[in-house]
């Protein structure tokens, strides 16, 4: 083989060796891509928690309005109306990070949940039906809680994580508050 030859040769050794080596293999290819759609699905399962979570406060919020009437319980009265204004201002946070996001949330709570408020107010508003709305509100943040809480790790995005660090404290004031009601009543 004369020199020219070998030359052609070695180079063309040398561009098949760099065109293989610079291609990346399909597990990196995979890995890339499992990353992008795992943003996306994080980003995803944060705007449902986020559209949840708007619903749930809405929920709260209606079911504090017939208490807020209340004439004879001034305690209970008073309760129901922090609660309202409480959750009032964490649906404000939560509008804002859902603006911020370009998250499109519930401007009330759902129609069931209206109904429902609707028929206990239509109610005589006796010791015992106050007593049951105590128990409710009571289980309803608990299980807001648990949810804050248990969402809290999985959380994919920073600033949802600091107002889910930011309404825990305010949740389980709000859930003493109805526990020491609750022994009262």
């Amino acid at each position: 083989m004369n020199s020219n030859t070998r030359l052609i040769l070695v180079l063309f050794l040398a561009g098949a060796w760099a065109s293989c080596r610079d291609k990346p293999d399909s597990k990196e290819i995979a890995e890339k891509e499992n990353q992008k759609s795992l943003d996306t699905r994080t980003a995803e399962r944060d705007a449902q928690f986020v559209v949840n979570q708007v619903s749930a406060h809405y929920a709260m919020v209606d079911w504090t309005k017939p208490v807020v009437k209340v004439k004879e319980q001034r305690e209970l009265r008073d309760l129901a109306y922090q609660l309202q204004r409480e959750h009032l201002r964490m649906i404000d946070q939560w509008k804002e990070y859902a603006e911020n996001n370009n998250i499109v949330l519930p401007d009330s709570s759902v129609s069931s949940v209206k109904n429902e408020v609707d028929e206990f107010s239509a109610q005589d508003q006796d010791s015992a039906k106050l007593k049951s709305w105590v128990d409710d509100m009571l289980d309803k943040e608990k299980k807001m809680l648990s949810r804050l809480e248990d969402y809290m790790a999985n959380a994919g995005d920073p600033a949802l994580k600091v107002i889910i660090q930011a309404d825990l404290p305010v949740i389980r004031m709000n859930r003493d508050q109805l526990m020491m009601l609750k022994s009262k009543l």
